[in-house]
This record gives structure tokens, sequence and C-alpha cells, in this order.
């Protein structure tokens, strides 16, 4: 069996119908030519640290493919499907954890320039910062699972593998029933199909040199909804909920944002040493 096969039957036996599938998916088609041909008998860990090294440029996509090899041939080991695992002992790129958010002034020129936008656009940011979700749950939501009486947005299967409510502001609302409603599908692609990753992430890299934003990635909107809500005070489980994340660490590094109390102290502090 070679690599291609394995990831194959894995992304469809293992990832169908989860968020990661699409993400995925395209991962295998840009970064395993390589080592996609190769049989996994004759995968050996230097090929593998080879081909992980040779990706090093871009180490956040590197370390993703990395990853997707080693769960499928994890899962494929018990299945018969491979014997060994090669992966064992390749080490992931080192990357800085990205903590890159709006600041208030920056919200503004992009709220006040939304108008600019394509609609499906201005309604996708609307709704991924007013409610914090992630692209790919926005980019394949339905109409059936939004609840406009009650406010609520039901996602029947997150990143974290189960469903999440999350109440959805007046403004997400509004935004919302600016879409015309094709299919069941809130932000329409080709086919009759969701509005595809690349296709959310040509617009929106349009879009953000428009408005001299141009370092501003989607995901930096879900981190600025998290982030402006601790700065203002909001207890971090309420953000934990929002996020949908299993537990409070991840949501934890948001705390470090919330300097208000620290700043108060250090004031303080100095007024006591010049005798203020």
């Amino acid at each position: 069996m070679t690599v291609e096969a394995l990831t194959q039957k894995y992304l469809h036996a293992q990832l169908a119908g989860k968020s990661s599938f699409h993400c995925t998916r395209r991962r295998l088609k840009q970064l395993f030519d390589p080592i996609r041909s190769t049989r996994l008998v004759d995968l050996t860990p230097l090929e593998v640290l080879t081909w992980h090294q040779n990706l090093r440029d871009r180490p956040h996509h590197a370390n993703r493919a990395l990853g997707i090899l080693r769960a499928a041939i994890r899962w494929g080991v018990p299945l018969g499907l491979a014997k060994a695992d090669p992966t064992v002992g390749v080490r992931r790129h080192h990357v800085d954890s990205r903590t890159r958010f709006l600041e208030q002034r920056e919200v503004e020129r992009l709220l006040k320039s939304l108008h600019l936008a394509p609609l499906q656009l201005r309604v996708f940011l609307q709704l991924t910062l007013f409610t914090g979700c992630r692209r790919g749950e926005a980019r394949l939501a339905k109409w059936e699972n939004i609840n406009l009486s009650e406010q609520l947005w039901t996602k029947p299967r997150t990143k974290a593998g189960r469903w999440h409510t999350i109440p959805l502001t007046t403004q997400a609302i509004e935004a919302l029933l600016q879409l015309p409603r094709v299919n069941q599908w809130i932000f329409q692609g080709m086919n009759g199909r969701p509005w595809s990753a690349s296709a959310v992430e040509k617009a929106w890299g349009k879009f953000r040199q428009e408005i001299g934003l141009s370092d501003v990635r989607l995901h930096d909107l879900r981190r600025t909804a998290a982030s402006h809500m601790v700065i203002n005070g909001e207890n971090l489980t309420v953000v934990q909920q929002m996020l949908d994340h299993a537990s409070l660490q991840p949501t934890a590094i948001y705390a470090r944002l919330n300097v208000s109390a620290l700043a108060r102290a250090l004031q303080a502090n100095a007024d006591r040493f010049l005798g203020a």
C-alpha cells in the first residue's frame, strides 16, 4: 500500500463529515507529492525527515502535513494497513504562536469599510467577528442550523468533534438576513456547494489589501473577538464557551492581554516610589 492509498482511506473513513476534512484533503494534494507514491513498507524515517525538512520554508504547513501522515499511519496500524510508524523521531518545526488581533481602531476601520466588500464577504466577516467562530464553521454553516427567533446558531460538529450552540448578536442576525436563501448553504459556492476555502481566502486577500490590513488573516478575526472580550473584563469561562475550547488552557492565553489591573498596580507602585 502506498502513502497515497493510506491517506485517502484515512481521509474518507476517519475524517468524513468532520470540519477538518476539506483542509486535510487540500494539504494532501498540495504537500505530499514527494512521498505520495512511496510504498509504506519502503518509507523510512530518513525519507520522512527529508520531506519534512524540504517544507521548512512553510513550517506551519509542514507540521500539519507531518501530523496528517502520523495520524494516518497510526490509524492504519491496528487495521493491518501499516506495520510501523516511520514518523517516530521526526520533530515538528518550531513555530512561534501567532498573537495578531485587531486593535479597536483597526476594528473600526474594518467595519467602516465593509460597504466596499462584496455582500457575501461582508456578511462572512461580520459573522466571524461577532461570534468568534472558526473560518470553516462559517463557511459550512447551513440555514437549518440558524434559529432566527431564538437568535441561536447550533453547529452540528465543530473541530472538537461535538455540537456547539452559540447566541447570535443582533448585528449578526441583521447581517445574515441580507443574504438570499439559495439552498442549504448560507455562503454559496459553485454548483450548489458551500463557499470554498480558497475562494474565501482570495476574496479576503483582495479586500484586506484595499483597506490597509494586509497582514490580517481570517483566523485573526476569531482571535480579535476573544481578545476584546478579555480586555474588557469578560470571564475566561465565557470566552472558552464562545471559542468552544475543551479546556481553559488554550483560552488562558488571552488572559495575558488584559493588562488593565497590572497597569493600575504598576502606576500605584511608581506613585508610591515618588511619594505621589
